[in-house]
């Protein structure tokens, strides 16, 4: 959640948020790695550097179908 939070108020790269959330490198490239499988992020490659942002229409759209499956209980 902290990694979604971070990139949510600014577009940022790995070595930044490794950085602000006291986590090392190689655990935000595999948190980055999981969350751009769900599609949960988008990547904007500049020179040599991948930066983040948070894909809001599909976090959106996967909190919608988890409130359904609950309701539907």
């Amino acid at each position: 959640m902290d990694i979604l939070e971070y990139i949510a108020k600014k577009l940022a790269y790995g070595k930044e948020i490794a950085n602000e959330l006291n986590l090392s490198t190689a655990t935000i490239s595999y948190h980055m790695s999981a969350l751009s499988k769900l599609g949960f992020i988008c990547e904007e490659v500049t020179s040599n550097r991948i930066y983040y942002s948070i894909n809001k229409e599909k976090i959106s759209l996967y909190l919608e179908e988890i409130s359904k499956f609950f309701i539907d209980l």
